[in-house]
């Protein structure tokens, strides 16, 4: 272990309005897309009914329609799904999400598969798993392999905002807490998370146990990955 910071629930502060995990909402809504929606799209058939949770302000949503996909988007803030403006939002958490539908394609961004806590994120997986038909794919976003050995502190900008990560700290088998720092114009917002990284023989044992099965990575840089119901 490199301090005594120890492991923790993401939490945050600052000017601007904060979700309960911590993230600024409308810094997030700034942030320009990368490509994100794209990548989804390639793994689905055309004109797939999506799922996307943890939808925070549609920047995956809303191109995805606009791509021809019908996209039910699931968040537990307001403030997140206000920014929407073609994917029907749901307001909940994923964990409690019960919906009538079964859909092609489920999302799980964010790298919300990295939570530091094995029973959220199996909470995740089987919200995921009770909504996707049985042909359905599921898209991860996950840190790469190898992100808890090279991640260390840094400055960059994304688009409009400003960014500094700060205060990493690696408490070994993948564990590393760090704070990120957002600043758009006067907003300054802090976010302490924690996160596990999982490579591809966890995350397949992680699946598994979640009832599903590891399919691929969709990506160059391991962080997108997609997984099935057993066939």
């Amino acid at each position: 272990m490199d301090s005594e910071r120890r492991p923790g629930r993401p939490a945050g502060r600052g000017s601007g309005t904060i979700t309960s995990d911590g993230c600024p909402v409308e810094i997030y809504a700034a942030l320009p897309p990368h490509g994100e929606a794209d990548i989804v799209h390639a793994a689905l058939p055309a004109g797939a009914a999506v799922l996307d949770l943890g939808c925070g302000p549609g920047r995956i949503a809303d191109p995805l329609v606009a791509l021809g996909h019908r996209v039910v988007a699931v968040d537990d803030s307001p403030g997140m799904l206000a920014y929407l403006q073609a994917a029907e939002p749901v307001h909940s958490t994923i964990e409690t999400l019960q919906l009538p539908e079964r859909f092609d394609g489920v999302v799980l961004a964010g790298v919300l598969i990295n939570t530091f806590d094995p029973a959220q994120r199996s909470r995740f997986l089987r919200a995921a798993v009770r909504h996707m038909t049985p042909d359905a794919t599921l898209v991860l976003q996950r840190h790469a392999p190898g992100w808890a050995e090279a991640v260390t502190p840094s400055v960059w900008n994304d688009g409009p905002v400003a960014l500094e990560l700060k205060d990493v700290v690696r408490h070994g088998d993948g564990l590393v807490s760090a704070t990120l720092v957002h600043t758009l114009g006067e907003l300054v917002e802090e976010q302490d998370f924690t996160a596990r990284v999982l490579d591809d023989t966890q995350l397949a044992a992680v699946l598994r146990d979640a009832g599903l099965v590891f399919d691929r990575v969709l990506t160059h840089d391991q962080c997108w990955v997609s997984a099935h119901l057993p066939r």
